[in-house]
């Protein structure tokens, strides 16, 4: 019954969010790293942060779990890797780096193989320097 009651405080609160979205008219570019208004900004990640964290509660995935673990790693390691996939695959698909950005199926699949080469490199700091990851030292 909780995790009933999770999810429906993560969905209502993602459709606030798409409501808060249309009130302020916030304007956010993640390419540009601006924003129209920086405390509606906060105040919009935090109500998504929160339905997100209801939902993940809610839904009680082994593999939401498992992305938990290595959430670190992927934060850390995600920039360079995903700047570079983009690169790589504008040049594979033919189209500029900015189209490709605005593309979602594009985009959608830049951040696939991201989040996939992130967990790779997890898994090779856990077996070459477990301490770095937060895994016991063997």
């Amino acid at each position: 019954m909780a995790h009933i009651a999770f999810a429906v405080v993560g969905v209502a609160g993602l459709y606030l969010l798409w409501l808060f979205d249309g009130w302020t008219k916030l304007e956010v570019n993640l390419n540009g790293a601006s924003t129209n208004n920086p405390f509606w900004m906060l105040c919009a990640a935090m109500l998504g942060f929160a339905s997100s964290l209801m939902l993940c509660i809610a839904i009680d995935y082994q593999a939401l779990r498992f992305l938990g673990r290595v959430s670190l790693t992927i934060m850390c390691v995600h920039e360079p890797v995903k700047r570079m996939m983009i690169f790589i695959m504008a040049k594979i698909v033919g189209v500029s780096t900015d189209e490709l950005r605005t593309n979602f199926v594009y985009a959608l699949l830049v951040t696939a193989i991201t989040v996939l080469i992130c967990i790779v490199v997890h898994m090779i700091l856990g077996r070459i320097a477990p301490a770095l990851v937060g895994s016991p030292i063997r």
